[in-house]
């Protein structure tokens, strides 16, 4: 099933879903997912934080999950969990059995309504970041060029910006800016709700919709 955002409402809606299908691994499995377009590439900032960098740190909790506790619960409920991220959208998921898919649910609202990190989480963060383009671009001619030629073939595009963030703006960033990035985008309006599972939709599609428009406030 398909949720996306009911602007007016600012909950989420559904919008499709398909049949299930025979289950191939060893047990009924659920993979829910949250999806959020990517702002940066639509609008200009004066530092221009990234969701590269904001995905690092939805994982430090929030007032009633603690740092890593996200992932230890996860884990718990016999699931696994991940995310990515890219020019036009970032991603997170988790594969988890099909009768947790609610407990997972009312962890990602959670994480996206409530989600905290102190000025110290995001310094140590910003360096990883660095270190990831440093590795990834600076010290690939390859990537180097990609990125050369995004930016003179974009000249006039935000698509001319890497998604990990030129280093200059990972220099300049600071907590704040971060922050104000997630406050403005991570919302409803600007998320869609993805499920693939071996169960019947029909009997999570209320909860999921409720899910949205509680949590993800």
């Amino acid at each position: 099933m398909v949720c996306r955002p009911d602007r007016q409402a600012i909950e989420l809606r559904p919008l499709f879903s398909l049949p299930a299908w025979p289950s191939a691994t060893s047990g009924p499995c659920a993979i829910p997912g949250l999806i959020f377009a990517a702002p940066e590439f639509h609008a200009l900032f004066s530092v221009e934080p990234t969701q590269w960098d904001t995905w690092r740190l939805m994982f430090k909790g929030t007032p009633g999950v603690k740092a890593g506790e996200f992932s230890r619960r996860v884990a718990a409920l016999g699931g696994r969990e991940n995310a990515f991220t890219s020019k036009d959208n970032t991603g997170y998921y988790q594969q988890i059995p099909a009768n947790r898919l609610e407990d997972v649910m009312k962890l990602e609202a959670d994480r996206f309504a409530n989600n905290q990190w102190s000025d110290e989480e995001f310094a140590k963060e910003i360096e990883v970041v660095k270190e990831e383009r440093r590795l990834r671009t600076e010290d690939s001619p390859r990537a180097l060029m990609g990125e050369a030629l995004a930016a003179t073939v974009f000249v006039a595009s935000p698509y001319r910006r890497p998604v990990v963030g030129w280093m200059s703006d990972l220099d300049a960033m600071t907590a704040a800016d971060v922050r104000e990035f997630y406050r403005r985008w991570y919302v409803p309006g600007n998320a869609a709700v993805v499920v693939a599972a071996a169960r019947s939709m029909a009997a999570s599609e209320g909860f999921i919709v409720g899910t949205g428009r509680t949590g993800l406030r």
